[in-house]
């Protein structure tokens, strides 16, 4: 688990790169390479694990760990885009806790929860690649809070210990949009 887990943090911090290197729209769609790698390698990402394990807390948080050590790992190869990261962790702190927690339900319910478990079902279709490209820089371009994208912005910004509360306040967010999806949305989907 913790291999998988790891390596999902590592790979939604090289979309992150990618998205910081090129900013803008161009960046947004970029970023979903993180998720697309995630999805091919099978790896145990958080959000998307969470509506699968969501009463299991003991996987989830050994999932959670994964991740952030994944994102410290990209944060110490990407030294170089510090300054970017800091001006992204610094307007989602500069929201505030409530907005955080906010957009991170938003992306846990839209994003996170609705993108994965049904692009899995449709197997390799374009259509599973689309829906999967389209929502990730969907949320990235509202804004929306990803707990482990959030968590690697934090790390690879080198400073402001006092917004650790960012990506903490996002993957409660997420959880919660997960359950929103699992109970809400998602009981009423069944394909």
């Amino acid at each position: 688990m913790f291999n998988k887990s790891w390596f999902a943090g590592l790979l939604i911090s090289l979309g992150a790169m990618a998205y910081l290197s090129v900013g803008g729209l161009g960046g947004a769609f970029l970023f979903a390479i993180g998720l697309i790698g995630v999805i091919i390698c099978e790896s145990y990402l958080f959000t998307g694990k969470m509506v699968l394990l969501y009463n299991n807390y003991v996987d989830l948080l050994k999932i959670w760990g994964g991740n952030v050590l994944g994102c410290a790992t990209g944060a110490l190869i990407s030294h170089s885009l510090a300054p970017k990261a800091l001006v992204v962790i610094g307007a989602k702190a500069a929201l505030g806790p409530l907005n955080v927690f906010i957009l991170a339900t938003v992306c846990g319910l839209l994003v996170a929860c609705a993108t994965v478990p049904h692009a899995l079902k449709w197997g390799d279709s374009l259509g599973r690649w689309m829906l999967t490209l389209g929502s990730i820089a969907g949320f990235i371009v509202i804004g929306a809070d990803h707990c482990i994208a959030d968590m690697y912005f934090w790390m690879a910004s080198c400073s402001h210990l006092e917004w650790i509360w960012v990506p903490i306040v996002a993957t409660f967010g997420n959880y919660l949009g997960g359950l929103l999806f699992k109970f809400g949305v998602g009981k009423k989907i069944k394909s």
